[in-house]
């Protein structure tokens, strides 16, 4: 379903889609509400299952819209991924509270901002632009500045993978001080001193960062194997047949649980190194190296499966 948009010469600002307009133009009647973002959120009235027929049409009509983009100048699909809640679960975008959960999130192509409404079913909106989140890394990425003592002086650092869960461990470990629950990121080792590190730390510091940056990219939400995930469930929530989905269902499900029972395992080696004085095992160190590769690897060979 594609729908022209056209715009001042010169003019700067978001795609502002109302999508629906898309969906009913798509033959959708399903009620919903919505999270107006770039990467929005739907929540398809009465919270069917994943695999009620109505979640599933409505997911692959929202799969199957296009839009011609004003910068690209050509016709473009709408969304770029998906996430269903076997999807949602693995990338820690679950809370504890299920009514807060949608039935799907779809990531745009990076210049779409979505919302509802009337007026015009595409259109530039020049008060806004490119500021929200997205999957794209021109849009993920983003800064971090650390100064202070035992801080390394090095200038910018565009090769250390972190984010934003990693801040607080960093802090606390070059102030001496310690949480009473576990963290979900690690200390940037990267950019400190040798003299401000945790003893065990300075004792062994590659051994710490190769287990640290594999943890990232095996449990982070923007790491190696969520963002592989979401090529894997964006194909599979678009298949056709009941067998083959719920078979995804499961896949995902035991993948999300097997990665979750590592993660925990890696995060209590960083923790205690960082903040209990306790030896990071070699041979641990090893043996969880060994299968945070081998999740991340086959994640990667589902998604390349199922493109």
């Amino acid at each position: 379903m594609t729908t022209p948009c056209v715009y001042n010469a010169g003019e700067i600002g978001e795609v502002q889609v109302q999508v629906n307009q898309l969906l009913t133009k798509a033959g959708v009647t399903t009620q919903y509400g919505i999270h107006f973002d770039m990467a929005p959120a739907y929540y398809l009235n009465g919270n069917p299952s994943a695999t009620a027929l109505v979640t599933r049409q409505f997911e692959q009509a929202l799969a199957d819209l296009t839009i011609t983009d004003p910068y690209l100048g050509k016709e473009v699909p709408l969304s770029v991924g998906l996430a269903d809640r076997a999807s949602m679960k693995l990338l820690h975008m679950v809370s504890g509270d299920p009514l807060r959960t949608p039935t799907v999130v779809s990531w745009n192509e990076p210049n779409a901002w979505v919302q509802t409404g009337g007026g015009d079913a595409v259109t530039i909106n020049p008060r806004v632009a490119w500021l929200h989140g997205g999957i794209q890394p021109e849009i993920a990425n983003t800064w971090l500045g650390l100064v202070g003592p035992g801080v390394n002086k090095g200038g910018i650092d565009d090769t250390t993978w972190t984010d934003h869960t990693d801040v607080r461990p960093t802090i606390l470990a070059l102030v001496g001080l310690k949480d009473d629950y576990l963290h979900d990121g690690r200390v940037i080792v990267e950019q400190l001193k040798p003299s401000a590190l945790p003893e065990e730390i300075e004792e062994k510091p590659g051994a710490y960062q190769r287990l640290a940056t594999a943890y990232k990219q095996l449990n982070a939400p923007f790491g190696e194997l969520s963002l592989a995930s979401i090529k894997y469930s964006t194909a599979l929530i678009q298949s056709d047949g009941a067998v083959v989905y719920n078979s995804y269902l499961d896949t995902m499900a035991d993948f999300t649980a097997r990665r979750d029972a590592l993660a925990g395992k890696i995060k209590k080696v960083l923790e205690g190194a960082a903040f209990e004085d306790a030896e990071i095992p070699p041979g641990t160190a090893v043996s969880l190296l060994g299968q945070a590769h081998g999740l991340i690897a086959e994640m990667k060979g589902l998604a390349a499966a199922a493109d």
